[in-house]
């Protein structure tokens, strides 16, 4: 049953910046499902609001809602979009919008924003990035591959798969 109380899919769509790619998957989900699919497009400002104001996502008023985040770091975006006590509410902003409550992930992000070694953090989110595809609590639907060319006299660079690549540029030099 679908949240509108029928045999019927609500999938949610909000277009921020003319990103093609939830249109896409409702599409896919149109050819599928036929009239069973109830497509609603929401704008961005009640797609994303809070719990207190109505918020498409926040009160979890869909089956399918698509949007996109291509900026994801452990300790920031994963622990608000994971961890069971950012479950949006009428008293809270969180940003859990799947409502998803594992003492696992809970663990592993505190225990990831509390280790300070570079090797064991990596561990324990590569523990964490395990088990959510073990679980499937997110399923990410396209991932941009991220390609970096740097001449060979640059020193010191590293490239980062989750932000900007000049994250180190202080620490560049000249070899």
């Amino acid at each position: 049953m679908g949240a509108l109380g029928a045999a019927s899919i609500a999938a949610s769509r909000s277009h921020g910046s003319g990103d093609g790619s939830p249109a896409d998957t409702c599409h896919l989900l149109a050819q599928r499902l036929g009239d069973r699919l109830l497509q609603r497009e929401r704008p961005p400002g009640h797609f994303f609001d809070t719990y207190a104001n109505g918020g498409t996502l926040a009160t979890g008023k869909w089956d399918i809602a698509t949007f996109g985040n291509n900026y994801i770091t452990p300790d920031d975006e994963l622990t608000a979009v994971l961890q069971s006590d950012q479950v949006p509410s009428p008293t809270n902003l969180g940003f859990n919008l799947s409502g998803i409550n594992d003492p696992v992930i809970d663990s592993d992000l505190a225990l990831g924003r509390s280790t300070a070694d570079a090797d064991s953090r990596d561990a324990i989110y590569q523990s964490l990035a395990q088990h959510l595809a073990d679980t499937t609590s997110v399923l990410p639907m396209y991932m941009i591959p991220q390609v970096a060319l740097v001449n060979p006299a640059l020193g010191n660079y590293m490239s980062h798969p989750l932000d900007i690549d000049t994250w180190n540029a202080a620490d560049w030099f000249v070899k």
